[in-house]
């Protein structure tokens, strides 16, 4: 479970993926595509697709592919309320 946290802590270690969280969550849908990510956000293509590929390697983010070609990703509410839960115990 500590290697899960590694993780974690190590993918919010950058802005961007925080930015990514927030407006993925933020989301009237909770559900959105890369690419609506990286017009939204500025982030380019390439950069968008490595965050959220580091996101994704910390389960902090769910994707799937869906009939269409897009990449739809919704946060993962859990992992996150565990790893605040976590923390409060460290303290």
């Amino acid at each position: 479970m500590k290697q899960n946290y590694i993780k974690v802590f190590k993918a919010l270690g950058y802005y961007r993926r925080i930015k990514i969280l927030k407006k993925i969550n933020d989301s009237k849908l909770k559900t959105t595509t890369s690419i609506f990510l990286s017009k939204e956000l500025g982030i380019p293509k390439e950069s968008m697709r490595f965050h959220l590929n580091e996101l994704v390697k910390a389960n902090l983010i769910k994707k799937e592919k869906r009939k269409s070609l897009y990449i739809y990703i919704s946060v993962n509410l859990d992992l996150i309320k565990q790893t605040q839960q976590a923390m409060k115990e460290l303290v």
